[in-house]
């Protein structure tokens, strides 16, 4: 999730900044392989039920006419 990331991150960046430069590239491989882990796979449910378009309601009212009998 979005928050598990951002939460990797700040932890994984508070320990890039006291690291020495020569483990940053590593340091950064291993931060990108690791978010990899994090995305979630793409899978969506589908509908129950299909979107319906619904009429929109009249702007005059009705008139009914009576049949004579």
């Amino acid at each position: 999730s979005f928050t598990t990331a951002l939460h990797y991150l700040r932890y994984e960046w508070s320990w890039l900044a006291i690291s020495s430069p020569g483990t940053l590239p590593a340091r950064l491989l291993r931060l990108r392989e690791r978010l990899g882990e994090l995305l979630l796979p793409k899978q969506r449910r589908g509908r129950e039920c299909p979107r319906v378009v619904k009429k929109l309601p009249s702007r005059y009212s009705i008139k009914q006419v009576r049949s004579a009998k």
